[in-house]
């Protein structure tokens, strides 16, 4: 919604303000509605308005109450019971804005407030008379935080972007970051593709004085929760409410509302949702963008949504994409300076962003991380065994022997997860994880010198305290995977002067979904099965028991058909990645000789053709 912006000199010197309005400067699309600055000697705090809030409309930003000052990117989904623990009357809770209930909450609990906020945030408050400096992320890291010390200098930013912003700060780029993108791994979440710069991770608080800088964690998943209920169809009825909530919470908008709708499960099922709702308080139907095509029909879903259509107040708009394939545009693909860009179908949803925004929307919601939430489901064998269901399992098998896949179900997520720790851990250091299988044409050098070898079999000891697939289930949920893209899409949403809201990555959801057996969340019978149960009513039959995927891989290669080749070509003809000792020369050449497939050799050009456009539009 926001972006805000902090710099505290250790050393107790003033700072000149308009350093900061020059970092704010560096991302208009995140304060179209202004911005601002305040100073209090040794600190400076700014913040740029991209206003969403109904409540917002009668604030100043930063806010300032006493000795407090506080610049927020927030929305906070348990307003009624922050106001009820803070003694506030109906009437006064109703017209505080979010800010200022964030103000109140420090004032009651100090930054132990923390554990009682549920929503989205990154926030940076100076408290004059503890002359310190508190910063904080939501759990899920869905909105932007980082910092950086620059000689005195504690800097503190919504993006990457503001702090590249201030004079002087010197940047060079973080080899152990491009390691892990091209590798796939997500060892080091507090990592930036800058050197020196880092994310403040999801669900941690940071304080800043003249003594140093503290950051810790204050939300993390517990791994002892667990939810048995009696019927399956409790289970159902808990998610369907949970679901229900998270789209409701993000509503609470000024402006139009529209989704970016698909004929899958996942957005479809936010569609119904919200559009009874925005028309019963808006007297107005839910704008709704989806792809279309008239020549790749195969891609085309218009016959699913359309249904979804018929049945609820939806206002739908057909975008036809036949022609969005990837690098459409060439050199002029979507980048950002903050993180390396690697969706090979950006520009649908760019499509859907400017679509909206063209059409009055604010704030548009999609169907993201809904498939990320059910990938649980793959350790059903295991849990029924853990949990001494042997009978289920073996009727669950004997009915859907024809679905089972032997390998994957009973070792890969079965029988594997229940080795110890210790014999896991001393496997791979005999037989670590070879960094060519997992990234081709990776050069030599830079494996060794970001240790990569070591770092695609690690040994955390934190793995030991959880259950056998959990801490598996975790990390394919886990916010320090995710964070870094959900934050740095949402400036693409910002340029056409649109919010997005994701109402499947919410801490409520996740937290139960990691509590819940595998087995209930899906099987060899049908994936996302508790889903799918707790739709039925609300989605057209067609869809909630739909199987197939639609794909876009003909758009792919119709992207990267012979004729249009020569564009990587093109972009690869003084490659940076070999230049600095990213990529192997050979294999480059060879894999631009072999063209465009679907293997996996072309599926790590592709990111390395990602990692290229970033080096060539920002270190050129």
């Amino acid at each position: 919604m926001s972006s805000v912006v902090a710099v505290m000199d250790l050393s107790g010197r003033p700072i000149d303000p308009e350093f900061i309005r020059e970092m704010l400067v560096t991302r208009p699309e995140r304060s179209p509605d202004g911005l601002a600055v305040w100073q209090d000697g040794p600190v400076v705090l700014g913040h740029g308005l991209l206003r969403l809030l109904p409540e917002e409309n009668r604030e100043q930003h930063p806010l300032q109450d006493e000795e407090l000052t506080l610049a927020a990117d927030i929305r906070l989904d348990n307003r009624r019971e922050l106001s009820e623990g803070l003694g506030l009357g109906h009437e006064k809770s109703a017209a505080i804005s979010d800010t200022r209930l964030l103000s109140l909450a420090y004032r009651q609990w100090g930054t132990d407030c923390l554990t009682r906020l549920l929503g989205d945030f990154a926030f940076v408050l100076w408290d004059s008379e503890r002359r310190h400096l508190f910063a904080a992320r939501d759990p899920l890291g869905e909105r932007g935080l980082c910092y950086t010390i620059h000689k005195d200098l504690c800097l503190i930013a919504s993006d990457v972007s503001h702090l590249l912003g201030y004079p002087g700060l010197s940047r060079s780029v973080n080899d152990n970051r491009i390691a892990a993108y091209l590798a796939r791994l997500t060892d080091s979440p507090q990592d930036t593709y800058y050197r020196d710069i880092f994310n403040v991770l999801p669900g941690s608080g940071l304080l800043i004085n003249p003594d140093g800088i503290r950051q810790w964690r204050y939300w993390a998943i517990d791994p002892r929760r667990t939810i048995h209920y009696k019927r399956e169809a409790d289970y159902a009825d808990q998610y369907r409410g949970l679901l229900t909530e998270a789209v409701r919470c993000r509503l609470r908008a000024e402006g139009d509302i529209g989704v970016s709708l698909s004929g899958g499960l996942d957005s479809s099922a936010i569609a119904a949702l919200a559009a009874p709702v925005v028309a019963a308080e808006r007297g107005k139907p839910l704008q709704a963008f989806s792809y279309a095509f008239e020549e790749l029909l195969s891609c085309d879903e218009r016959g699913y949504i359309s249904r979804l259509v018929d049945r609820y107040p939806i206002s739908p708009h057909y975008l036809i994409c036949d022609d969005q394939w990837p690098l459409k545009d060439g050199v002029e693909w979507p980048v950002s300076p903050d993180t390396v860009l690697s969706d090979s179908y950006a520009l649908l949803p760019a499509t859907a962003m400017e679509s909206a925004g063209k059409a009055g929307v604010r704030l548009l919601l999609t169907g993201y991380y809904g498939d990320v939430l059910f990938s649980g489901a793959h350790y059903w064998a295991l849990d029924l065994a853990r949990h001494s269901r042997i009978g289920t399992l073996a009727r669950m098998t004997a009915a859907n022997i024809s679905h089972v896949c032997w390998r994957r179900s009973f070792f890969e997520f079965g029988l594997r997860r229940l080795v110890p720790v210790e014999i896991s851990q001393s496997y791979r250091r005999w037989r670590p994880r070879s960094p060519k299988a997992i990234s081709p044409g990776i050069s030599r050098n830079l494996v060794n010198q970001s240790n990569l070898q070591e770092r695609l079999s690690p040994q955390d000891p934190a793995r030991k305290e959880w259950p056998p697939g959990l801490w598996e289930r975790y990390q394919s949920l886990s916010p320090d995977r995710h964070a870094k893209g959900y934050a740095s899409v949402r400036y693409q949403y910002n340029h056409h002067g649109v919010e997005v809201a994701q109402p499947y990555y919410d801490r409520r959801l996740i937290e139960f979904i990691m509590a819940v057996p595998a087995y209930i969340l899906g099987g060899p019978d049908i994936d996302r099965r508790l889903h799918r149960q707790a739709m039925a009513g609300i989605l057209p039959e067609e869809i909630r028991l739909r199987r197939e995927r639609t794909v876009f891989t003909p758009l792919m290669d119709r992207g990267f058909s012979a004729d249009r080749w020569a564009k990587v070509r093109q972009i690869m003809a003084k490659p940076q990645v070999v230049e600095r000792g990213y990529i192997d020369d050979t294999w480059l050449r060879q894999g631009l000789d072999r063209g465009w497939n679907r293997s996996p050799d072309a599926s790590f050009l592709w990111r390395v053709l990602c990692l290229e456009l970033w080096l060539q539009r920002y270190w050129s």
